[in-house]
């Protein structure tokens, strides 16, 4: 559920009040609290009751170093969440401008594609602009993933909700049922890692799919060749195959051995319908064998 932008400003700048004047007393702050749980749900509230608690000097003294630090990091992944709301409202407003290019959309499903870009990759990538081109730029987003994995996990998040919320809103406008949305999660090489954990958490609510294109399940892969982000690399844990996505595999991937992988879905007997495999293919599978993956996605959507 995404909230009102404008209902997170008035809570941060009534924080901000608190923490400028520090006239108020401890009683005023807590029926400030109070106050607010009618207009605002009760994870943001707790975060905005924890933040005067950590921070003002009335209650500074109460909390233990640890219990501080434990919130501050709640603090940083919640101001993180309104960073990434904001940049989705600023992109859909770009976006408002009708594109001449065609929508693909029935009745029944309002489709929406996420790509999740590989490592040292962006949001521009070239998947990214052939996945625009083919089914219109309204249709398909794209978000720059930090490479901390529980930062890239709680702004990508809050990306995509905030994609959800705007397409409910236009659903309401043209009398589609703005509960009828289809997430189709497109992740390339260790994209893929970040595109399974979400679509565990995104399934819960929506019909989600996953197209995983030579991916990265276990960024150990990663950590071995780039020791300089070894720290950051190290905070990954490996995911299992996800037998409903459908595997895009270069068999001489020229960055990732998938043999493991390839035994693994095969042994699980997925099926043709579930694991495409190129012989000619390579990393970055940019060239004709996308065209497979173009004609999945938009079977999808049919």
């Amino acid at each position: 559920m995404i909230y009102s932008q404008r209902i997170l400003s008035d809570t941060f700048e009534k924080i901000s009040d608190i923490f400028r004047h520090k006239k108020d007393s401890l009683r005023e702050s807590i029926g400030f609290a109070q106050k607010i749980t009618q207009t605002i749900e009760s994870r943001y509230l707790l975060l905005a009751i924890l933040t005067w608690f950590c921070f003002h000097p009335l209650a500074h003294s109460c909390l233990t170093t640890s219990y501080r630090s434990t919130i501050s990091k709640h603090i940083d992944l919640f101001i993180l969440e309104k960073q990434a709301l904001d940049k989705t409202q600023t992109h859909l407003k770009m976006m408002s401008v009708q594109s001449d290019r065609p929508t693909f959309k029935n009745s029944l499903m309002q489709n929406i594609i996420i790509f999740f870009h590989g490592y040292a990759s962006s949001p521009k990538a070239e998947k990214f602009q052939k996945l625009a081109a083919h089914f219109g730029e309204r249709q398909v987003f794209a978000f720059a993933a930090d490479l901390d994995p529980e930062r890239a996990q709680a702004e990508v998040f809050a990306n995509i909700e905030g994609i959800i919320a705007i397409k409910k809103q236009e659903a309401q406008l043209t009398a589609i049922d703005s509960d009828s949305i289809r997430l189709i999660l497109v992740g390339s090489s260790m994209g893929c890692w970040l595109a399974a954990k979400l679509s565990v958490k995104l399934g819960l609510a929506y019909s989600c799919s996953l197209v995983l294109i030579n991916p990265c399940l276990d960024p150990a892969h990663v950590r071995a060749q780039h020791p300089e982000h070894a720290d950051l690399l190290a905070k990954y844990q490996a995911v299992e195959p996800l037998p409903q996505a459908h595997y895009f595999i270069s068999r001489h991937d020229e960055v990732i051995d998938h043999t493991q992988l390839i035994a693994q879905l095969v042994g699980r007997d997925l099926g043709n319908s579930q694991i495409s495999i190129f012989e000619d293919a390579d990393h970055r599978f940019n060239g004709p064998e996308f065209e497979s993956v173009l004609r999945y996605i938009a079977q999808l959507m049919a």
